[in-house]
């Protein structure tokens, strides 16, 4: 039996967000990460696992859509540019997406700091600038 179109991205999409926050067996990623790039790309509220508040609902100057900024290069990558208008309004599916890229960006880099700054910069990216973003993202990903 082959399954359509519509259902295989649902089916993606959910599993992604029931597995995007293990990149192994015990290793989460950690909210900061989460509230922090949210924060700091549209100065919106993420606490206790949900986006409390969507602000800023603008596009970046490269395109970038959601909550979390997301590039449509990275989409591209995801294999999921289809779903960046879906992307702009969901901001569950946004979430799910940014996910996935934060995981390749940690199992490339082996430590969050460095897979925040791929996240901003890409794989090679200006260095400066990301680790710059980092800790932007983690400053602000920690206030209470």
């Amino acid at each position: 039996m082959r399954l359509s179109h519509p259902f295989l991205i649902a089916a993606l999409a959910a599993a992604t967000v029931i597995n995007a926050s293990e990149v192994g067996p015990h290793v989460p990623i950690p909210d900061w990460v989460i509230a922090g790039i949210a924060a700091v790309e549209t100065g919106s509220t993420y606490r206790s696992g949900e986006l409390v508040l969507y602000r800023n609902r603008r596009d970046g100057a490269d395109g970038e859509v959601g909550p979390w900024q997301i590039s449509p290069s990275v989409l591209q990558d995801l294999g999921v540019s289809h779903l960046l208008e879906r992307i702009r309004s969901e901001p569950v599916l946004a979430e799910s997406m940014t996910r996935a890229w934060l995981l390749r960006c940690y199992r490339r880099a082996g430590d969050w700091n460095v897979a925040v700054a791929i996240y901003h910069t890409g794989p090679a990216g200006d260095h400066r600038r990301g680790r710059d973003y980092a800790e932007r993202v983690f400053a602000v990903g920690n206030l209470p």
